[in-house]
């Protein structure tokens, strides 16, 4: 199928997927129930109820927006990592939710204590799976500049080049398109603490899940109009 008819594809799946109410019911049922699975038992009433606000600054153009609409939509799906995270149904947005941390996050055999991860895990890597045991804090994606790993800045591409490489040697997923990364660093340099909504958690509705949906139906959008590789690929 080539890139036009997949995008095309997806769009309409997307459309159909915002406008049946009991199939978008089942589907959100799913996700959540999988979330579960990597919940401590006794935060997982609350970790479902509730999640972090999200962090996004306002796009200054046009073209900063659409590549934060692509961006957003790959950073909540698990067709983007590929590999033992897919079949999980672990996708950017289970570490990271709506871009902070997630500390309750707690995977068998990538978790140490509760909202940490492996990142040289053999389970999720054959490429950087190094055998041992080491957990680490998950970070808030929107925290102070002094407290990143790397470099946001635009002209250095280093965000880019971090974000291939975990698609690829982090998590052994398909070949990302440079539409999606582009997309994922532009969302990720949109985060900021400045943009952090009060109060710092929200109660889960149907509205973000929807909000989500029109999101994942624009960024298709703008994959159909510029006849773009599929997002994931």
């Amino acid at each position: 199928m080539d890139s036009r008819r997949y995008a095309k594809s997806f769009l309409i799946t997307c459309v159909l997927y915002a406008t049946s109410g009991a199939v978008f019911a089942l589907v959100v049922a799913n996700s959540r129930l999988q979330a579960a699975r990597w919940l401590p038992a006794e935060r997982r009433v609350h970790a479902l109820s509730y999640e972090p606000s999200e962090c996004l600054s306002n796009s200054p153009d046009k073209k900063t927006a659409r590549a934060v609409a692509i961006g957003r939509a790959a950073f909540r799906t698990p067709l983007l990592l590929g590999g033992q995270a897919a079949r999980a149904g672990l996708y950017c947005n289970s570490c990271h939710r709506n871009g902070r941390g997630n500390p309750d996050f707690m995977f068998t055999g990538l978790s140490g204590a509760p909202g940490t991860a492996d990142v040289t895990s053999s389970l999720m890597s054959s490429h950087r799976g190094d055998g041992l045991v080491n957990p680490t804090n998950i970070p808030d994606l929107s925290g102070p500049e002094k407290s990143r790993k790397i470099s946001h800045e635009h002209n250095e591409k280093t965000l880019e080049k971090f974000i291939r490489g975990l698609i690829v040697g982090e998590f052994d997923g398909p070949e990302p398109s440079k539409m999606t990364i582009d997309g994922l660093a532009t969302y990720i340099r949109m985060l900021s603490p400045s943009a952090c909504k009060i109060p710092q958690e929200q109660k889960i509705k149907m509205k973000n899940y929807l909000a989500d949906v029109r999101n994942a139906i624009e960024a298709a959008q703008i994959s159909l109009d510029d006849n773009a590789p599929p997002l994931r690929a």
